[in-house]
């Protein structure tokens, strides 16, 4: 019954839509992709690359979220964060920084951690630019110089990323 309801309300909207007043927008053509659940269209979202998408993602897989059947994974919300972040979206960086220095989900790894803080920082997150100089101020100048490496390899282009922002 709910898809029968479903599918007549698409059909009225389409109609309303081919309206001679209907605006551009509104004759944009509809996507043929059936979803069966929330959860399946934010995941189809984040597969076709947009970060916005791919950072909710994570967060779902971070926390769970029963209501869209995602049990937490932190496995998959730190591959939906490093898709985001690898396109220059701050918050997925710092969440990934996070998750590297407080070991959620991994080891404890305060290179990386330090890696990701400066990349969101680099990307404008400015809680991240206070903690990236904290913990720089707590390492060594070796490990402190293996993070400063390291960022170009998790986010290839970065320096060419962090120029678009200035």
């Amino acid at each position: 019954m709910k898809n029968l309801t479903t599918m007549l309300a698409a059909m009225l909207l389409l109609i309303a839509f081919n309206s001679p007043a209907a605006n551009s927008l509104s004759r944009a053509p509809l996507q043929d992709v059936a979803y069966f659940s929330d959860g399946a269209w934010l995941r189809h979202q984040a597969e076709l690359g947009d970060p916005r998408f791919q950072f909710t993602l994570a967060n779902k897989y971070f926390t769970s979220d029963p209501e869209l059947k995602i049990v937490q994974d932190y496995d998959r919300a730190e591959f939906w964060y490093r898709s985001a972040a690898r396109q220059g979206y701050a918050d997925a960086a710092y969440n990934l920084a996070v998750m590297k220095v407080q070991g959620i989900g991994n080891d404890i790894d305060l290179i990386e951690g330090l890696a990701w803080l400066e990349v969101a920082a680099g990307f404008g997150h400015k809680l991240s630019r206070e903690l990236a100089a904290e913990l720089r101020g707590i390492m060594s100048d070796e490990r402190a110089s293996q993070a400063d490496e390291l960022k170009e390899r998790l986010v290839p282009g970065y320096a060419r990323l962090v120029s678009r922002q200035d």
